[in-house]
């Protein structure tokens, strides 16, 4: 869908915001959010049932690293969930402002990317 996007935006008097862009477009950013917190959720579901099995050999003190986390997944991802679908509404009714949040959905994407340690590296 993203390759159809770029197709449609690039071609001659081709637009972003216009209407054949955004029936790729938005579709293509729906799913890729939605896979993002769909994943986050299964990583969550399967640490969390993971720490009941610790908690059961080990006692209720090892969980806590666990829990932690769980804590840092979701923080992670819903912040970048909420500005997604606050940049795919407007962008999908076609309105100007989808650009504004797109400039900060774009740098809490490059943010989330920065954590990696390869990023960090000298090489």
């Amino acid at each position: 869908m993203a390759i159809l996007q770029i197709i449609t935006s690039a071609a001659p008097n081709g637009n972003f915001f216009g209407d054949k862009a955004i029936s790729f477009g938005t579709p293509y950013y729906t799913l890729s959010i939605a896979v993002n917190v769909i994943s986050t959720i299964l990583i969550c579901i399967r640490i969390f049932s993971l720490t009941k099995g610790v908690e059961r050999t080990l006692g209720k003190d090892h969980v806590k690293a666990y829990n932690g986390v769980i804590a840092i997944l979701v923080e992670s991802a819903a912040p970048y969930a909420l500005i997604g679908f606050a940049t795919i509404i407007p962008y999908g009714l076609g309105r100007d402002v989808s650009i504004a949040f797109g400039q900060v959905y774009i740098t809490a994407g490059v943010r989330r990317l920065q954590n990696f340690p390869f990023f960090n590296s000298p090489f």
